[in-house]
């Protein structure tokens, strides 16, 4: 029954994970619950097989026991489920530290959960570690159709670079988009250069009034900020293999921008390269702020909800991250949370089975709504329950198909994040500060470190 295709898997031995995870905790998962004996049968009786149910030890990020929309969204999910699945249970187990590093140390101890999220844009980390097991015998089983509907964006970022093999199914698709107030910026803005003329026309430091902030806190800038600013004019952080290629041209001009937003047309606070997500967004919130980089995640509960009126009035929308020049390559980075089946996972059968059927066109737009990222098929696309925000198939959706891509394959993922940012933040911090100097030497120290000759 459980775990009938993982016995056909060879047996990888663990690679280390790396020394950054060793403070992260083991957390046992436990075996599931015995059946009652069935009792005897009568004399001439056929003997009745015993009622088994499997229960899926099922780890989470966050805290699946508190409440709110989301939370209650996935309980149906897995309601319905374990009605469409009654010799199926999910106990789930939340995490609040990173579940990644969690799952890193923990599968290489032999306590593997299993099912568990991940963040998508690790997956190299996991592959190099050995903590997963690829998923292409199932896929293989599934019907050709659902796996076609799988679009392109969905396979880069469940896809290793190390093998060629996908070793998860996300959740849903996150993608990032520049909102903006259109009562404070006279049309989309859609090149570097709109946004230093909108940000001018409505900034007053005095005020506390800027046109453009952005997420600079290290090492998530990496991600959401300056990953897609270097993209869109063609290179990228890291080769294949994960070494880093910090010192780009790309690069510099991308920092360059952002620093001279800062010390040179003033239209973003200098307040950026040491402030947290929540703060950045707070301010476009409160209208301090005309423009900035956000998820499509911020969408259900940082615009519809709390930023009601303005929605409402249409003095919120979004659009793609503008590029260099107008016209020109606006990537974004589109990842997601993703299902992964740890190795030595006791149910990997079953846990495929939830994985399935949470991929239900039905389930995803459910999971959508509330979550803010899209559905993980194409088909799911089309539902009209998810253009009842017409934002949604007027920007996000195009924004996601045409210009999303995953992050750069980082094996040594916050490692690489934090050397990166690091040089971001020398870089931006002092206006005269030698950024392709600070860029080599990350860059040096980092494979030096990481991918020794």
């Amino acid at each position: 029954m459980s775990g009938l295709l993982e016995k056909k898997l060879s047996r990888r031995s663990f690679l280390k994970a790396s020394a950054a995870m060793a403070g992260a905790s083991l957390v046992a998962a436990c075996a599931p619950p015995a059946a009652a004996p069935a009792a005897a049968p009568a004399a001439g009786e056929a003997a009745k097989p015993a009622e088994t149910t499997v229960t899926l030890i099922t780890w989470v990020q966050g805290d699946p026991l508190s409440e709110s929309p989301y939370n209650d969204t996935r309980n149906k999910i897995i309601a319905m489920f374990e009605e469409a699945n009654p010799g199926i249970k999910l106990q789930l187990e939340g995490s609040s530290e990173r579940i990644d590093e969690k799952v890193l140390l923990t599968v290489k101890a032999g306590n593997p959960p299993d099912l568990t999220m991940i963040s998508a844009q690790m997956r190299e980390s996991h592959v190099h570690a050995g903590t997963l097991r690829d998923l292409e015998d199932y896929l293989a089983m599934e019907d050709k159709a659902w796996v076609d509907d799988l679009p392109g964006i969905h396979n880069a970022n469940a896809t290793s670079s190390i093998d060629g093999k996908r070793y998860c199914i996300l959740l849903s698709l996150h993608s990032r988009l520049i909102y903006y107030r259109t009562d404070m910026c006279p049309a989309e803005p859609s090149s570097w250069q709109d946004i230093v003329d909108f940000g001018k026309a409505v900034a007053d430091p005095d005020k506390g009034i800027w046109g453009f902030n952005f997420f600079g806190n290290k090492p998530w800038s990496v991600e959401v900020e300056f990953g897609p600013f270097i993209w869109m004019q063609g290179a990228n952080t890291c080769e294949p293999d994960g070494r880093a290629t910090f010192a780009t041209d790309a690069a510099e001009a991308a920092i360059l921008f952002h620093r001279d937003l800062i010390h040179v047309h003033k239209i973003s606070s200098i307040a950026n390269v040491t402030s947290g997500f929540g703060d950045m967004w707070a301010q476009f919130q409160a209208g301090q702020v005309a423009m900035c980089v956000q998820g499509t995640y911020a969408f259900p509960i940082g615009v519809k909800e709390q930023m009601k009126e303005l929605w409402e009035a249409g003095k919120v929308w979004g659009a793609p991250i503008p590029p260099k020049e107008k016209g020109g390559n606006s990537a974004n980075f589109a990842n997601g949370w993703a299902w992964g089946i740890p190795r030595g996972s006791k149910h990997s059968d079953e846990a495929w089975k939830f994985i399935r059927f949470h991929s239900r066109p039905d389930i995803q737009v459910m999971h959508s709504q509330v979550e803010g990222g899209a559905p993980i098929t194409k088909s799911a696309w089309e539902d009209k329950t998810l253009y009842a925000d017409e934002i949604w198939g007027k920007v996000m959706l195009p924004n996601l198909e045409k210009w999303g891509r995953p992050m750069d394959p980082y094996v040594y993922y916050m490692e690489q994040l934090t050397a990166l940012a690091v040089a971001i933040e020398e870089s931006l911090v002092n206006p005269d500060s030698d950024i392709m100097g600070n860029l080599k030497r990350a860059e040096e120290e980092f494979n030096k470190k990481y991918y020794p000759a």
